[in-house]
Parts: structure tokens; C-alpha cells; sequence
């Protein structure tokens, strides 16, 4: 994947780890680990830790995952 989004304009730091979560799966799939390693060096250690973990959560209950994101997104904009 060339140049992959960085979601830096994206407020809400939920929605920002989860946007940054599906690209590191799909730069996954695509080009491999090494890929995903250089994807990750754009961010600082707690932000690593948040896609980290949200890859983790995507990877088990998809749906579930993207359910609580949205959520969690409406509940701030309201």
C-alpha cells in the first residue's frame, strides 16, 4: 500500500486507533509485517499501543469492534 492514511485529522482518538487498525490489517495482507513495522514508526508508543490493540479487537469479533467504535463516535458528536 503506498502512502497509507495516518487519520492525523481525525478527532476522536477511538475512532483515530480503529481507523489506523484497518490499515495496519490491510497493509497486512497486502505487503506484510516488515510494511506494517514502517506504517507503525509514524507513531509514538501509546498510539502504537491503541492500533495495537484494536487490531487485536477487529481480528476477534469484527463486527462487534466496529459497532462500539460507531458508538462511542455518536456519543461524542452529540
Amino acid at each position: 500500500m503506498r502512502n497509507p492514511e495516518t487519520f492525523i485529522d481525525v478527532k476522536n482518538p477511538v475512532v483515530q486507533a480503529y481507523n489506523r487498525a484497518v490499515t495496519s490489517l490491510s497493509i497486512l495482507e497486502e505487503d506484510g509485517e516488515q510494511a506494517v513495522r514502517e506504517y507503525f514508526t509514524q507513531f509514538s508508543e501509546q498510539d502504537r499501543g491503541s492500533i495495537a490493540a484494536m487490531m487485536i479487537a477487529h481480528k476477534r469479533n469484527p463486527d462487534d469492534t466496529l459497532k462500539r467504535v460507531q458508538e462511542i463516535a455518536r456519543n461524542e458528536s452529540n
